[in-house]
């Protein structure tokens, strides 16, 4: 079982990163958690992952709040990669990335403020007929064709295997890539990125495998029985003193004890 203080390093490295990260970019990681800045992103609550190690369960408890927290601000978003790229930066360099911190974090910065609002709402939408978060059902989805998900799923390996799967089963065309979940998502995306996908090659691409009605909707328009429940408002911290805080903060050190009690 994986301890709090481990989980965002073996998943990086699970996914692929031959390196060890550095403990400047361990300690970065670590700190995205309980980084102010960071707090609308509702991070702590992937935490679950360590004690039930169920993925579903997870991203389905993580979305109820960060969905409802509200908006995070462009600043906050340059403060968590000023963060994260700035402890980060020499392991950037090991994987081929030169430029200076100044340049990386720029780029970062520039990308991250024009896609995660997206991403936000391409997250937080919703199958209204089995109120469920799009993302648990694509998940639960997947999981019905590959089994259940874990960090062992992040190696190459098996990543290759799962593809194999996907790529074999019937399942995937209309429970995943082509399912009401997905032709909203690619709704909300084309509405913030049509330049890029709208080009006649990805459209093409898209009718190929889902016909027609995948995009024939105009962008920003949601498929059926598809609702938006991200918060337009912006993000407010609560008080230290709040109830809600308070039982976040208990929830939040018995995780981590729970995780610690596992690992050892």
């Amino acid at each position: 079982m994986l301890a709090p203080k481990t989980l965002l390093p073996t998943l990086l490295l699970g996914a692929g990163f031959a390196h060890a990260l550095t403990d400047t970019c361990i300690q970065s990681l670590k700190g995205f958690l309980t980084n102010p800045d960071a707090a609308c992103l509702n991070a702590p609550a992937l935490l679950q992952i360590a004690v039930n190690q169920n993925v579903p369960l997870t991203i389905g408890n993580w979305l109820d709040g960060f969905c409802s927290a509200g908006e995070c601000s462009q600043d906050a978003i340059a403060n968590v990669v000023a963060n994260v790229t700035g402890g980060c930066i020499d392991d950037l360099k090991t994987i081929g990335i030169s430029a200076s911190q100044g340049d990386v974090q720029s780029t970062v910065t520039s990308i991250a403020q024009k896609v995660f609002p997206v991403a936000r709402r391409i997250a937080c939408l919703k199958d209204t007929s089995k109120n469920q978060f799009c993302p648990v059902e694509i998940i639960t989805n997947l999981e019905s064709i590959i089994g259940p998900l874990g960090v062992d799923d992040l190696s190459w390996f098996n990543l290759l295997q799962d593809a194999k799967s996907l790529l074999t089963s019937s399942q995937t065309k209309s429970e995943i890539a082509c399912s009401q979940c997905m032709k909203s998502a690619f709704s909300v995306a084309r509405e913030e990125f049509g330049d890029v996908l709208s080009s006649e090659a990805v459209s093409d691409t898209l009718v190929d495998v889902c016909g027609a009605d995948f995009i024939a909707a105009p962008a920003g328009q949601l498929g059926d029985n598809v609702s938006q429940t991200a918060s337009t408002a912006s993000f407010a911290a609560q008080s230290p003193n709040s109830a809600s805080s308070m039982s976040q903060a208990v929830w939040f050190m018995a995780s981590v004890a729970a995780a610690f009690a596992f690992a050892l």
